[in-house]
């Protein structure tokens, strides 16, 4: 990272005015430099917004004035990864998380037909889409990650074309996946097409 020097006490009146000058040069630079750290800089247009903003990383929580909200970073391990996740802390002290760290790829959208995202507060959704056979009413999921605690909510939509109806249950449910049981109302074993989401930690 870089250091910008500055000398304090520049100028200092009881100093001859050419003494200082060497001093107050390096000042005026660093303050220049250090505006342009991600911001826009002096002489251009909408100088002083920000073009990113970087984060130095918390070692904990900060401590809540009871008056300003704090927004800071600082590394979240979950999900089998390591990284940088988001944090803003009320200015009574009530933390909520923004971001997290599913997996190496980052927390997006995997793919269109299965996949997973997040949801503030450190909640993991996934979703997809999957099919069985007439061989066998049973449909196993795996999900394209595993929970780390646990599934708090899963819902599955079965597409049918047709006029026949569609009977199902969950047989099981864990971190990894889960087990649906589908057949059509008259016991018959049918091939199923089933969109699918679940919510949990």
């Amino acid at each position: 990272m870089t250091t910008f020097n500055y000398i304090s006490d520049r100028p200092n009146p009881p100093n001859n005015p050419s003494t200082d000058v060497p001093d107050m040069k390096t000042n005026c630079n660093s303050i220049s430099a250090i505006l342009a750290v991600d911001h826009i800089g002096f002489n251009a247009a909408n100088g002083g917004f920000h073009n990113v903003i970087h984060f130095s990383n918390q070692g904990a929580d900060p401590v809540a004035d009871g008056t300003h909200g704090t927004l800071y970073t600082k590394i979240l391990t979950n999900y089998g990864n390591s990284d940088t996740a988001l944090f803003f802390e009320t200015g009574g002290g009530r933390i909520f998380q923004l971001t997290t760290n599913p997996g190496g790829a980052g927390p997006i959208p995997q793919n269109p037909t299965s996949g997973y995202s997040f949801l503030p507060g450190g909640f993991l959704i996934q979703y997809g889409f999957a099919s069985s056979s007439n061989a066998s009413p049973n449909l196993a999921v795996t999900f394209p990650i595993a929970f780390t605690t646990s599934v708090l909510t899963l819902q599955l939509d079965v597409l049918e074309n047709s006029n026949s109806r569609r009977l199902w249950h969950l047989n099981s449910v864990t971190a990894s996946g889960f087990d649906a049981y589908i057949q059509d109302t008259n016991g018959s074993s049918v091939s199923n097409q089933v969109y699918w989401m679940a919510i949990g930690f």
